[in-house]
């Protein structure tokens, strides 16, 4: 598990305050415990004292101290199956010597160092005196759990209170993993199921939130995307119309001109809604092996340049997608031409190098992350960058700018 999870530290807080629950749970215990046992004793001194002054059972006593006399026939068993109750720890009632001074046939009484004991059996507390012509085994009246039955239910209340709270609190934190798993679906462009929750808790309400964002974003997409299909539309149809009408033109000279230009907007058309679904992500790319030659002469189509790029390609072959390659390629070599002049094309240890004379450029991937930032003049330039690299890391390349030696240096490479 991450040592960052938040569940991982919510087991650790439980695991803590559950053993300290326990461990305070046990020190009261045993100071019941004790207090009792001492009560006992305190008892026992009383009882033996009045014995020991007026060489009697003080029965009066016995019964205000909430005790009763045990009968003969009772005596034995109680005496063979008690267990010895001493200061501060607990052990087994020595039976034999108890069985021969109950028995009165132990010879040597003074070998006996205690003459009284103090004793438990089923739940109950006993006294047992022996003292000359005394042999008396009382027995308390209350069952001794009951007195420590208040805080040994106050135990299972504050265990059970914080098990409750744990399984509540967990399960509170549970739409977190489910959150997570939503929104690294939603960055790698999956399609997610909004699922709103009733609860009123922050992680509930931060959900929620997430997934109302998510739900306007899709209806601005979905705006976006409408209003790009509607505009090719209202556009291919003009054009569609243009060019027939070029076709039946007589004059060859216009003919030509005006299907060159209506070839030309149906092909930017085409590039628009290919860049809107790049930028969107929903572009779905199919790499193949292409040459690179092929490439730089369907950008420079797409130009309308009616001059040959220098490059030093051959047949080096690059595994792409060739129709938004050519967009990045394109918008290299428009950059090039617009920020320079004699553009080359260069390919070495497999970074291709897109190389203009002219000034360096000031900060040219400047924000580079935000497409809102990239017009720097007025050329435009900055956001053909964008798109670039978008492209560029859907093929999991990489593009950086160098100026040396009075050149403009745009590379692209796999990283």
């Amino acid at each position: 598990m991450n040592k960052q999870s938040i569940f991982l530290k919510l087991n650790i807080i439980f695991f803590v305050a559950l053993v300290s629950v326990l461990l305070v749970a046990f020190f009261i215990i045993r100071g019941v415990h004790s207090y009792n046992t001492e009560i006992l004793k305190f008892k026992s001194r009383l009882i033996f004292k009045e014995i020991r002054i007026f060489n009697e059972i003080p029965l009066e006593l016995i019964n205000e101290l909430d005790f009763d006399v045990v009968k003969a026939e009772d005596k034995k068993d109680i005496l063979d199956n008690a267990t010895l109750i001493r200061p501060m720890r607990k052990g087994y009632l020595d039976k034999r010597n108890i069985k021969r001074a109950h028995n009165k046939k132990f010879r040597n009484i003074k070998r006996v160092k205690r003459k009284t004991y103090l004793m438990r059996y089923k739940g109950h507390n006993f006294i047992y005196i022996n003292n000359k012509n005394i042999d008396l085994l009382i027995k308390g009246r209350f069952i001794f759990l009951s007195k420590t039955l208040t805080s040994f239910i106050a135990i299972i209340v504050a265990i059970s209170l914080l098990i409750i709270m744990y399984i509540l609190l967990r399960k509170s934190l549970m739409p977190l993993k489910r959150l997570k798993i939503d929104i690294e679906n939603y960055g790698n462009g999956k399609e997610i199921n909004t699922k709103y929750s009733n609860k009123k808790d922050e992680v509930s309400l931060i959900a929620n939130a997430f997934y109302g964002s998510i739900e306007k974003i899709e209806k601005i997409e979905s705006s976006k995307k409408l209003f790009i299909r509607n505009i090719s539309h209202e556009l291919n149809t003009p054009i569609t119309k243009g060019k027939i009408l070029s076709e039946i033109m007589e004059d060859t000279k216009h003919q030509k001109l005006l299907n060159s230009i209506f070839t030309r907007l149906s092909l930017l058309v085409k590039q628009l809604i290919s860049t809107e679904q790049i930028t969107s992500k929903t572009y779905s790319l199919s790499f193949k092996k292409v040459r690179i030659q092929e490439i730089i002469d369907e950008a420079s189509d797409l130009l309308y340049l009616d001059f040959v790029i220098p490059s030093n390609v051959e047949q080096e072959i690059i595994n792409t997608d060739f129709k938004s390659m050519s967009i990045v390629f394109k918008n290299l070599i428009d950059n090039a031409i617009k920020y320079g002049e004699n553009i080359n094309i260069k390919i070495e240890n497999k970074i291709i190098n897109f190389i203009s004379d002219g000034d360096e450029i000031e900060n040219p991937l400047l924000n580079y992350d935000d497409k809102f930032l990239y017009n720097k003049n007025e050329n435009g330039f900055g956001l053909g960058l964008y798109i670039v690299q978008e492209i560029l890391q859907a093929h999991n390349m990489k593009i950086t700018y160098s100026h040396n030696a009075g050149k403009n240096i745009f590379s692209i490479f796999p990283v």
